[in-house]
């Protein structure tokens, strides 16, 4: 492998270009040496870089697994781009659900009948109207 200077930026100039409102025309540059060290510079850009969280103030090298953001939190996959490694899928955990208790009441019970629905959705209305119409009522008794 042979070292290699790469430019980022929003700039058609650059080896990698990032077309986002807070990437810098000139945004940073990656140094990669022949053992496949990278090293990272940002050029000064007013959005900065972030490494794992924090602002970048100056170069720093790159480790694997490091998470890397330009600008406004543009993710930069910097193992992607060059040495194309693929970050490994987080493993799915597979929740087994139990199975619901026997119930001994019938699924006509159980099902909701369309008057119940419309109270169980508009209950909050219900429940503002009852009291104007309460108020209403009140005040004709007190009157």
């Amino acid at each position: 492998m042979m070292s290699r200077v790469y430019k980022i930026g929003k700039s058609e100039l650059n080896d990698v270009v990032m077309n986002h409102p807070s990437i810098s025309l000139f945004h940073a540059e990656v140094f990669v040496d022949p053992q496949g060290n990278c090293f990272y510079t940002d050029l000064n850009s007013p959005s900065r870089t972030t490494l794992n969280g924090k602002k970048l103030i100056e170069p720093a090298i790159l480790r694997a697994n490091d998470h890397l953001e330009l600008g406004d939190g543009q993710h930069f996959d910097w193992e992607y781009i060059f040495f194309n490694r693929k970050k490994p899928e987080p493993e799915k955990k597979i929740i087994e659900r139990p199975e619901p208790p026997k119930s001994t009441v019938s699924k006509q019970l159980l099902q909701e009948s369309p008057s119940q629905s419309f109270v169980k959705n508009n209950l909050d209305l219900i429940l503002i109207f009852g009291g104007i119409i309460l108020m209403l009522f009140l005040l004709g008794v007190v009157a």
